[in-house]
């Protein structure tokens, strides 16, 4: 499974969340955070070590170890007491032996444990950046090679894969042109919560700080920050502002907790959204990104999509060419959260509280002459 969803959804909390609880559906399970990983060995060894150690299911563990002590990577492993004095990590000699073989042999292994295998594997797409590098023809075959091994594994062991990251993997598969190396995945998308449950989120965390937010504070919040499948994140973020006022709040302490939370000092909670388009798009996209995203702020209702085709028009000469370009650069911004198609043609922000943001922080000021309603 590949699961998709805008960043602060709380795709990490699920996963840990099914790790936790996988022994009693029959699964061993391990969850693996793999943005630090340097390299596809590190990967791997990552993979592994987080089995012999993180994995909730004792019996698989030792089958595993005892599996590893007996295998012809013992000779290339060195074990290493964890910091606190449990579990290990697992560091191979890389000029001994490929990644490949490493991996092999590990899922392999895996394939004969008594219980079901489920690895979670978190924050792949950072790890795929990784080796793509300034993207250079070495770094897409590095990509290129991984990800089609991985598939490899995915179809020929009984382990069953949960993939996902802040970063697109389907966007940098696309990138590059390697999108049928992920086509045999199930493709899962979350979203944020449905008004009905945002709201009640509101409430209970009022009650669990003893304060009342009234169903029309709550109504407000759920417009500034997205009345339709808000991110439960920018909602706690709305609540610790309002919880800080020391009193009952009003309707309008949320447009005021609105502002504090566009002052520079809080930058840091809505600039990543600007960063992770360099990150998964490359530059050149990432400008023309940026440019579709500057005119959507712009206009309340929504930018018609010939106004972003022409939004483009500086930077790519060929129609045809920014035909396409545009159709991909949507697809990318409505599936990582950015916009939405509102109906007749119109991209607007997903988020209103992303919007304001955008509009104050990165979008340079209107043109002279563009309508009041068009800002």
């Amino acid at each position: 499974m590949l699961l998709l969803a805008p960043r602060r959804v709380g795709k990490t909390s699920i996963m840990k969340m099914m790790e936790r609880d996988a022994g009693q559906h029959g699964f061993a399970a391990v969850y693996v955070d793999v943005s630090d990983s340097e390299n596809e060995l590190r990967f791997v060894q990552k993979v592994w070590s987080g089995l012999l150690s993180d994995c909730p299911d004792v019996d698989a563990r030792d089958q595993l170890s005892g599996w590893l002590q007996n295998s012809w990577l013992t000779s290339l492993v060195r074990t290493f007491k964890k910091a606190g004095g449990c579990g290990f990590s697992i560091e191979i000699d890389a000029g001994k032996v490929s990644w490949q073989q490493v991996g092999e042999e590990i899922s392999a292994l895996l394939g004969r444990l008594d219980t079901k295998c489920l690895i979670f594997i978190d924050e792949l797409p950072v790890f795929v950046l990784k080796l793509l590098g300034d993207g250079s023809k070495a770094g897409a075959d590095r990509v290129h090679q991984f990800l089609y091994w991985i598939r490899t594994i995915r179809q020929k062991y009984p382990i069953r894969w949960m993939l996902a990251g802040s970063v697109g993997l389907d966007t940098v598969a696309a990138r590059i042109n390697v999108a049928d190396a992920i086509n045999d995945l199930h493709i899962e998308k979350l979203d944020g919560f449905p008004s009905d449950i945002a709201d009640e989120f509101l409430r209970a965390l009022g009650a669990s700080y003893n304060m009342t937010l009234s169903p029309d504070v709550r109504k407000r919040v759920l417009e500034r920050v997205g009345s339709d499948r808000p991110i439960p994140y920018y909602l706690q973020l709305m609540f610790d502002q309002l919880r800080q006022i020391g009193r009952e709040p009003a309707v309008e302490d949320v447009d005021a907790a609105v502002e504090n939370l566009l002052r520079p000092a809080h930058r840091n909670y809505f600039d990543y959204w600007r960063q992770r388009l360099f990150d998964e798009l490359g530059r050149a996209d990432a400008e023309a990104a940026i440019l579709l995203l500057n005119r959507c702020c712009y206009e309340q209702g929504g930018a018609l999509r010939g106004t972003l085709l022409l939004s483009l028009a500086g930077a790519i000469a060929d129609p045809d060419q920014r035909e396409s370009k545009l159709s991909f650069l949507l697809d990318v911004l409505q599936n990582d959260g950015y916009l939405i198609e509102s109906g007749r043609e119109r991209w607007c922000f997903y988020s209103p509280l992303l919007r304001a943001f955008w509009m104050k922080r990165v979008a340079p000021p209107p043109a002279a002459g563009t309508p009041e309603g068009e800002r």
